[in-house]
């Protein structure tokens, strides 16, 4: 039997913040009777199985924190959350339980634990793990484990359910505000009661947070990275007409905007470029050559394979061919410097910040940006549920509509240096989707229950995505090229190869000579002008005619696009399933679930941008390929009668690299490059003359491929539950995960534009104890999870060299331990605390092409040279071990009220952020130390806390993003937590 909390003075805010959550043990509730003796904990009810139980008796691995405990420990944001949750780490937008998430943010794929706010899935969990800062939820359970039965869809490492509080019988009305360091404010109000007694009651909820940004910006445009303001109303209203049915609805609109640390591709702080902790502003292209036979090398790299010494020398930008050979000799297209220049260069060395996770507190770090580095959402949603209760059965239906717009705009080059122009990303996206579920609960017979039902959903996404220079010095992407016309030779060499040698077929691409835009391809396609190529792609090639704005749909007009792509897919998803309990006897009970689910994808990727074709690349057969207006380019008069070499072009030649390099002769030409008459040597002009191209004749690309797939999957759960004597339960269970296939938008994935799903079988044993005459709660577990077909972000030869996608490995496997327990010690000490240990590895051969690795660089080592077998390798974002310790401390003042004193250690050991597991992609383990000071009024309408988070200013890395060699010479950005963080709150309640 467990002690219940009378109403008014007696009760204990240590007890109830404490043992209310945390741990996977049951939360609880307490209340300090006079001697240890008699003190207990209190159960904390869940739905985790989809009806009411307390935590003790559900045989899941949980996670659960109440009101009370969100309250009192301060729980505002993701990384207050982390710190309770054993074997986790969430990222700005994502969450990894077990080793289980998603490692990539593909638009046609999914993630890896489902989350849920008022029993209705969402598919982003940093949207619903944020909003109104954690305020006014009832209850937050975290289900670790696959979920399939009852949870299924992308249930595989879990489910994590954000349930609101429910409108009162009786009126209440409070008011929190909290001030603190970085400009910190935030107030939050409820307004809560009867509108019509026992019949109609509503709760209307306000948040309103601001905070300045804490990493300093030191270029001249923009604000401190890391502020935010977030304003969100909250409307329930909950209609009982009978004892036996029950209506709820409740709607939120929120508006959120900041200058964000986080998220792909948003990481601010650079940790490294080209492997060393300095950033490149000296060279204008990324690359190497091997180093001629006379000459000193800049660098002497390692044979991947056979381990020789390998000299190098810096590329010369317009002149060396900058991409790596094949094994047949041929060079592989965009494997260095493409089309981008180093928009560093010649950045101040007070501006060029780079900084160590694993040495540098939390609150030094520096960015430097061209003050792009905005978002923005607009989010609305709707959770309907209607209950209806007979005596031995009951039924809910629950709806959820959801609908925001996400638009962000961030600075890829990660400076403010202008010199050359700026390198941006802007991503616009809307979605909606819509969902119904029906259950139904019920008796046989005496003991067994059962939990049945249907499920529907619908999602649509639009993303569309903006990579573009606005500032564009040199005209590289606003202004064209005088390359005259494309030849149906190079256009059918574009096309997978065919020999299209005749100016009037039209089949070799009737748009060759006009000026295409993101939608090109995708009217190319629905016209059948246009053969269909890879997994019916449609691709069309065009001189490049410079870019003056584009025309994406909901998006501003940019100048200088040179990458956009303008992406949909739409999710259909049903599944049925029950799940049914049978209680054979008071000590033994037997569990069983099976769920069948189908999703169905159709998705569409509209894709434009600019490659750079080079001249005397043998791939493309050299310049036969280009048409004699291009060929002109190079000389004085006609080609075709006596061609004779331009002046410029001519002197160029006392350059005897320049001499051997149609790529070199282009850039002079064009004027880009001249001869420095000191030296000898051909050297681009400078920030005043046109762009160099690294690569050559620019080319623009229309690409549009429509996919459309579906899977299905049977899923299953049994668990046998042993209860020796009552406190005491030993459970068993194998369950079945799956999470649904996808496709690769965004990655002009034309080779490999659908991945497969992932199924996982998981092994747990598991116990939950109530010990010391119910003053403490044990709880451990042992799992084993064996994955089919698991999804990872890896890098594949593409249509143009290698590129990046999700992709299917064969098995894999993960096994952890992991314990929690939560102890009333004394009278007014309460302490709790969890550790896990997580395996997580690749267990079978994965060959991966290498992209990322500074000391194997593309631009001297072909992808098979670059390609390493991940096995034995840790997966990504799973940190070995982790561990958490809380305590409360309470003193009674009697009349004066009570002081509590908590206290939260927290220890995340180092993880790995790509499969490669190289030390520049470790995030380093830290120490998180919080500590709070609590006063409570005796009528327990006024609080005042004070509170001091990450005491010990400790960086932890959240995300990293790394940049391959042709994006940023292997740049290196991260996402770190919160600094020291202090301040003050106070909060006033009141109820009738």
């Amino acid at each position: 039997m467990f002690a219940t909390r009378p109403k008014g003075r007696g009760r204990s805010v240590v007890g109830v913040l404490l043992s209310s959550s945390v741990v996977i043990a049951p939360a609880a509730m307490v209340h300090a009777q006079q001697t240890p003796a008699t003190r207990q904990i209190e159960e904390i009810m869940v739905t985790a199985e989809r009806r009411q139980a307390s935590i003790s008796d559900t045989s899941i691995s949980i996670s659960a924190f109440d009101a009370d405990f969100i309250s009192d420990f301060g729980m505002r944001n993701q990384e207050d959350l982390q710190n309770f949750i054993p074997a986790t780490t969430i990222q700005p937008y994502d969450i990894t339980v077990r080793g289980v998430g998603r490692t990539s943010r593909t638009l046609g794929g999914d993630p890896g634990v489902s989350t849920y706010f008022n029993g209705v899935y969402s598919e982003d969990f940093g949207i619903a793990s944020t909003e109104g800062g954690l305020f006014d939820l009832e209850r937050i359970e975290v289900l670790r484990g696959p979920q399939g039965t009852l949870y299924g869809r992308n249930a595989v490492g879990g489910a994590v359910n954000f349930i609101s509080k429910r409108p009162t019988d009786n009126y209440e009305i409070e008011a929190q505000a909290t001030a603190g360091n970085f400009g910190t404010f935030e107030f939050s109000g409820i307004l809560s009661g009867p509108i019509i007694e026992d019949v109609l009651r509503a709760r209307f909820t306000y948040t309103r947070r601001d905070r300045d940004g804490y990493i300093k910006d030191t270029s001249p445009f923009g604000k401190d990275i890391n502020d935010y303001g977030d304003e969100n109303y909250a409307l329930a209203l909950e209609f009982t007409p009978t004892e036996r049915l029950t209506f709820y609805v409740r709607a939120n609109t929120r508006d959120f905007d900041r200058r964000f640390n986080g998220g792909a591709g948003t990481s601010p702080i650079v940790s490294s470029q080209d492997g060393m902790p300095m950033r490149d502003t000296e060279n204008l292209a990324w690359g190497w050559r091997p180093t001629p036979e006379g000459e000193t090398p800049d660098r002497v790299f390692t044979h991947p394979q056979t381990g020789a010494a390998v000299n190098a020398s810096r590329i010369r930008p317009g002149i060396d061919p900058n991409s790596a050979l094949d094994a047949d000799g041929l060079r592989q297209a965009h494997s260095a410097t493409d089309t981008l220049p180093n928009y560093a260069i010649g950045l101040p060395a007070d501006r060029a910040h780079v900084f160590d996770p694993g040495s540098t507190s939390a609150g030094s770090f520096l960015v430097d940006t061209n003050g792009q580095y905005e978002e923005l959402f607009d989010h609305s949603a709707v959770q309907f549920a209607t209950n209806y209760d007979a005596d031995n059965y009951s039924v809910q239906y629950t709806f959820g509509y959801t609908d925001f717009l996400y638009e962000r705009t961030t600075d890829e080059d990660k400076t403010g240096n202008t010199m050359l122009g700026s390198y941006d990303f802007y991503v616009n996206q809307k979605n909606y989707n819509w969902q119904h579920e029906l259950q139904i609960n019920f008796t046989v017979g005496d003991n067994i229950d059962i939990t049945a039902g249907g499920f529907v959903y619908r999602s649509v996404v639009d993303q569309r995505l903006d990579l573009y220079d606005p500032i564009d010095v040199q005209g590289r992407f606003q202004d064209g090229a005088p390359i005259g016309t494309l030849s149906p030779q190079l256009v059918g060499l574009l096309l997978g190869g065919a020999d299209f040698s005749a100016d009037e077929d039209p089949v070799a691409n009737p748009f060759r000579n006009q000026e295409l835009d993101i939608f090109s391809a995708k009217a190319a396609f629905l016209s059948g002008q246009q053969p269909l190529g890879i997994n019916g792609a449609t691709q069309l090639f065009a001189p490049w005619f410079g870019q003056r704005g584009t025309n994406l749909r909901q998006g501003p007009t940019t100048d200088g696009t040179f990458f956009a792509w303008d992406n949909s897919i739409t999710t259909d998803a049903q599944a049925i399933f029950a799940q049914g309990t049978w209680d054979i006897n008071d000590q033994f009970a037997l569990t069983a679930g099976l769920r069948y689910a189908k999703d169905k994808k159709q998705g569409q990727e509209r894709l434009f941008t600019v490659l750079e074709i080079a001249p005397e690349d043998p791939t493309f057969g050299g310049l036969a390929l280009l048409d004699p207006a291009t060929i002109g380019f190079l000389f004085d008069g006609d080609p075709n009668t006596a061609p004779s070499l331009a002046p410029q072009v001519f002197q160029a030649f006392a350059d005897p690299a320049c001499a051997a390099s149609t790529l070199c002769q282009m850039n002079v030409a064009s004027g880009a490059m001249a001869l420095d008459p000191e030296d000898g040597q051909v050297k681009p002009v400078g920030p005043d003359g046109p762009a160099v191209r690294f690569n050559g004749a620019p080319v623009a690309l229309s690409s549009y491929l429509p996919l459309e797939d579906s899977w299905d999957v049977w899923t299953w759960r049994v668990n046998l539950d042993y209860t020796p004597r009552p406190g005491q339960l030993f459970y068993g269970s194998i369950t079945t995960g799956w999470k649904s296939g996808g496709f690769n938008l965004g990655f002009n994935s034309v080779n490999n534009p659908i991945f497969d799903a992932e199924d996982v079988i998981a092994y747990e044993l598991g116990y939950k104890g109530r010990l010391l005459e119910g003053r403490m709660q044990l709880n451990a577990s042992i799992y084993l999870y064996d994955f089919d077909d698991r999804q990872t972000f890896s890098t594949i030869q593409g249509q143009f060299g290698t590129g990046s996608a999700v992709v299917n490995i064969p098995n894999s496997e993960v096994w952890g331990i992991e314990g929690d327990f939560f102890w009333l010690a004394t009278d007014s000490l309460a302490l709790g605390g969890n550790a896990s240990y997580t395996r997580a590895r690749f267990d079978t051969a994965l060959p991966i092409i290498d992209n990322i690795n500074a000391n194997m660089p593309g631009s001297l080592f072909t992808p098979q040279e670059r390609t390493v077998d991940v096995k034995g390798n840790r997966l990504p974002l799973v940190p070995e071990w982790k561990f958490n310790m809380f305590g409360n401390y309470t003193w009674q003042l009697d009349r004066a009220g009570q002081i509590d004193l908590r206290s939260t250690v927290s220890w995340t050991d180092s993880f790995f952020t790509t499969v490669f597991n190289e030390d520049l992609d470790k995030a380093p383990s830290f120490w998180r130390w919080d500590a709070r000071v609590s006063w409570t009024s005796a009528d327990e309408q006024w609080n005042v806390s004070g509170f001091v988070n990450n005491i010990l200013n400790e960086s932890g890395i959240r995300s990293q993003q790394v940049q391959t060699e042709r994006e940023g010479n292997f740049l290196r950005t991260f996402t770190a937590n919160d600094p020291r963080v202090y301040g003050m709150t106070v909060r006033w309640q009141w109820q009738n």
